[in-house]
């Protein structure tokens, strides 16, 4: 049974790691995706609005939708857990009532 245990690394290189399965920023080089990741963990005690994430992300503004970019930057991060066989991939970005967490 899966205690759902997830062991972060932010230092000398980007790294999620559960159930002994990792995820590490090497193996996509789309910075948005590692962004938005490591802006989500140190923001896990909050949710977060879509302007919050735009400014984050998009600091310069540049992007026509930006709740479509985010909507497809999440699904490409499930993507990415699950085809690395890191358990409740799904589960790890939550969309609720208009935020992010």
């Amino acid at each position: 049974m899966s205690d759902k245990t997830i062991k972060i690394k932010m230092f000398g290189g980007f790294e999620i790691s559960a159930d002994g399965q990792t995820v590490r920023d090497t193996l996509n080089r789309t910075h948005q995706l590692w962004y938005l990741i490591e802006y989500l963990i140190i923001s896990r005690n909050r949710e977060v609005s879509l302007k919050d994430i735009s400014d984050v992300l998009w600091p310069y503004g540049g992007v026509d939708n930006p709740r479509g970019a985010l909507k497809n930057i999440v699904y490409r991060i499930r993507t990415m857990f699950e085809q690395h066989g890191l358990p409740y991939a799904k589960e790890m970005i939550i969309f609720k009532s208009g935020t992010y967490r």
